[in-house]
């Protein structure tokens, strides 16, 4: 069963109006940090509630809760996908989507739905690690550097434009679990940068880095 939560607080427009989808604990800083700098965020869509734990008891996504929390509209549609659905978010007239670990792979009917485009958020120095679980198979093919990018999100697999990138050390200490000290972050100077006009992308082609900052272009580290 779909669910749909109402609400909504009061955030400057000085940013383009934003869909966020995301479901776990990873997603949540980019989401706090979206509010943190006002922007205006319209929706947040996250997977449905689904049993977890040693007592399989129905559980919030951690999205969900911080949504909740601050009362930001909130969309559960068992897959994005299907025309009630796509109508469903166009009704909310949003500009940009920003996606983070969402879950679901969104079709094209999706990004079409926004005229400046979406956003990923992915753990991984894409083209490295595209797909998902990009943490822990770093981690198993022992690699000792991993980070963040933001790219444009297409319709394949992790294969968008980049945007930024930010590397994050591993450590033969970390582990699947604590390694997500990748999630302390901060997406959106990236974010506003390109909604700005300031920042632009780079193919995923060979060094995407070198790419960026012999362009002359800003790049975030």
């Amino acid at each position: 069963m779909e669910e749909e939560t109402k609400g909504g607080k009061g955030i400057e427009a000085s940013l383009p109006s934003l869909l966020f989808l995301g479901t776990p604990d990873f997603a949540v800083p980019s989401l706090r940090a979206l509010i943190e700098i006002g922007a205006p965020i319209r929706l947040v869509i996250t997977q449905p509630d689904r049993p977890s734990g040693r007592g399989r008891k129905i559980s919030r996504s951690p999205v969900k809760i911080l949504a909740e929390d601050l009362e930001i509209p909130l969309y559960q549609p068992q897959r994005v996908r299907g025309d009630e659905v796509i109508d469903k978010i166009r009704s909310y007239q949003v500009e940009c989507a920003i996606v983070v670990a969402f879950g679901q792979i969104v079709p094209q009917q999706f990004l079409d739905l926004f005229p400046k485009g979406t956003l990923n958020v992915h753990a991984s120095l894409l083209p490295k690690y595209r797909g998902a679980a990009p943490i822990q198979r770093s981690i198993l093919m022992g690699e000792t550097l991993t980070g963040i990018s933001i790219m444009q999100l297409d319709a394949g697999m992790d294969t968008g434009p980049v945007l930024s990138q930010r590397e994050v050390p591993i450590y033969p200490e970390d582990s699947a679990r604590n390694s997500i000290r990748l999630d302390r972050r901060k997406d959106c100077p990236a974010q506003s940068g390109w909604y700005s006009g300031n920042l632009c992308s780079a193919r995923q082609e060979g060094g995407i880095t070198d790419s960026l900052e012999s362009s002359g272009k800003r790049y975030y580290k």
